[in-house]
């Protein structure tokens, strides 16, 4: 019987999607994220892999070869540069159907990194914090609140 990575590479194995390194990918949670500063966020995938988080952008495929479509890793984050992992609960009426992953660095001068994830997927987030926790990688649990109108987080 396949498991449910096993099924998830064998589906994409069959519509000709090639993903860079696939076979390393451990935990898989989709949400959006925002590639270039000041951009839109866009459909991505938060991977943990062997040694580091990965995203993937989920919108559009990196390039199309001979009817393949290859997606390739946009960020690596390797774990030994995170300084902690912080689980969001945005307090938001607009926002209820998302929570916030940042990513803390070590490095003081380099800005988090967020990742919105949907919150009816607590299967994946379960995981994707299980796996966290096996890496070492500390986890916090924060409440945040947005005000949408102003277009800035309140603390």
């Amino acid at each position: 019987m396949f498991t449910e990575m096993h099924k998830f590479i064998y589906n994409i194995c069959k519509m000709g999607v090639v993903i860079e390194s696939v076979e390393k990918i451990r935990g898989i949670l989709p949400g959006l994220f925002q590639f270039e500063k000041n951009d839109y966020f866009t459909q991505a995938l938060l991977t943990v892999q062997e040694d580091e988080l990965c995203i993937y952008n989920d919108h559009e495929p990196s390039e199309i070869v001979d009817a393949n479509s290859k997606y390739y890793i946009n960020v690596a984050i390797p774990f030994n540069s995170v300084k902690h992992v912080v689980i969001e609960k945005i307090k938001n009426h607009a926002l209820k159907k998302y929570g916030r992953i940042a990513i803390v660095f070590k490095e003081k001068k380099k800005e988090p990194l967020y990742f919105y994830y949907f919150v009816n997927d607590k299967k994946h987030l379960k995981k994707m914090l299980k796996l966290l926790k096996h890496n070492r990688l500390k986890i916090r649990k924060k409440t945040v609140m947005f005000d949408i109108e102003k277009g800035k987080q309140i603390k």
